[in-house]
């Protein structure tokens, strides 16, 4: 395997969600090296947030306690959590704005077929 298929394919530890997510940032951006771990914990919590909510549709949101009271799910702190870890984890990579003549936000890969017949 080639250093660059190395880097492109998705790390054998993510889930669909994560893995998606992956393959479609490299697919669309340019990353340096360094980011690509970042890119691996950041698809970590998409992966995070996709089973908490899963476990939530399966169970729902509440949970009954002893007594017959009810609590929030101990997977809906878990889906909070990977929200805003998924959030702070694009804002680093900056996934989230688009590029502008003030050079904010990450350029996207340059379609390098262009051109060709």
């Amino acid at each position: 395997m080639s250093k660059k298929e190395s880097t492109t394919r998705p790390p054998a530890d993510l889930g669909p969600e994560g893995a998606t997510f992956w393959a479609r940032i490299v697919s669309e951006f340019s990353l340096e090296v360094h980011h690509l771990e970042l890119l691996h914990q950041t698809s970590i919590q998409l992966d995070r947030l996709a089973s908490a909510r899963k476990l939530l549709n399966a169970q729902g949101l509440f949970v009954k306690v002893r007594g017959g009271g009810l609590k929030e799910h101990p997977a809906a702190a878990t889906e909070r959590a990977a929200q805003r870890t998924f959030r702070a984890l694009v804002r680093e990579l900056g996934l989230d704005l688009e590029p502008s003549d003030g050079g904010y936000g990450r350029a996207p890969r340059l379609d390098r077929g262009a051109g060709r017949k």
